[in-house]
């Protein structure tokens, strides 16, 4: 069946998308601290609150109900479109979401757009002069880069550019010069990681059966790398790199509280030290559709490269 492997992917994805609400619930039941304490504690301005204070606010938000009758309340208003509102705020958290995550994706894809187009460069270039000077010294940089923490990483671009050279801006969002730094940084590890992975599928198809034929009937190098490498080998880079993509936009929590970016990594991290169920919910939910989302986009130009795959 032509359509079977879509089919299959969409219901994956589904059970992907409980599994992951079901996960996050019970980080939320097995993590220390009560979120009716906190909030009590908040707007009672730092003073701690009687048990019957705390007990009226677990009514209010809901909490004064069994594990499992909390989760398929939340589950069956996700259902009907209604996401809740912060314990903490009483922000609705669609507004919450629709703020902070167009910060996020900016940043992501700025980031994608810096990294992508150098780890093709310079996988492209280390796969085809294997074992030279330049293979070597484009392996030393990478696992120089892929070594330094994304926060070290960070604080030296903020010293360099914003403290010493003040090219920059330190931190914060008042202009597109607040995104280069954070962009760099978070795109650093991703360059590491994709070069590696291009540079590893350059070699293997130039390893290929169908390369040394080519080579056989004389054709030139650089023919043969854009009539038969190019193509072949960018089948693993472009899977790894939609996933790398979805990686970016999650995993901006460290470079966007380095960096004091006001996006979803900052949210979620708010979210956890204050246990705002809501909230947390719905950044796993937004994060794991994005994962999917990502996924799927990538499947399709997966079988555009390989059209052999969609009959698998």
């Amino acid at each position: 069946m032509k359509y079977r492997r879509y089919i299959k992917k969409f219901f994956i994805s589904l059970a992907t998308l409980f599994a992951l609400s079901l996960v996050s619930f019970l980080l939320f039941l097995i993590a220390p601290g009560d979120p009716a304490t906190l909030v009590a504690w908040e707007r009672m301005g730092g003073e701690f609150p009687s048990p019957e204070i705390v007990e009226a606010v677990k009514e209010e938000l809901g909490l004064d109900v069994p594990p499992h009758i909390l989760y398929l309340k939340w589950l069956w208003m996700y259902l009907n479109g209604d996401w809740g509102r912060s314990f903490v705020t009483g922000q609705p958290v669609l507004e919450l979401i629709a703020d902070r995550f167009p910060m996020t994706a900016l940043l992501a894809i700025t980031a994608f757009l810096i990294a992508f187009p150098i780890s093709l460069l310079t996988g492209f270039l280390a796969g085809i002069k294997k074992g030279s000077i330049a293979d070597t010294m484009i392996l030393v940089g990478l696992s120089l880069i892929d070594s330094l923490p994304s926060f070290f990483l960070g604080i030296v671009l903020m010293i360099v550019f914003a403290v010493k050279l003040h090219i920059l801006p330190a931190a914060g969002y008042s202009s597109f010069e607040n995104l280069i730094l954070p962009a760099i940084t978070l795109a650093a590890g991703y360059v590491a990681v994709t070069s590696r992975v291009t540079r590893a599928s350059v070699v293997e198809t130039l390893s290929k059966d169908y390369i040394l034929t080519a080579k056989s009937k004389g054709l030139g190098k650089w023919l043969i790398i854009r009539r038969h490498v190019l193509r072949n080998s960018l089948i693993p880079v472009i899977t790894y790199a939609g996933l790398e993509l979805a990686w970016l936009l999650e995993g901006s929590v460290i470079v966007e509280t380095l960096f004091a970016w006001p996006g979803m990594g900052s949210l979620l991290t708010g979210a956890i030290l204050s246990k705002d169920l809501p909230v947390i919910q719905a950044c796993m939910i937004v994060i794991g559709g994005l994962f999917i989302t990502i996924n799927a986009i990538t499947d399709v130009l997966y079988t555009i490269i390989n059209p052999e795959v969609r009959y698998q």
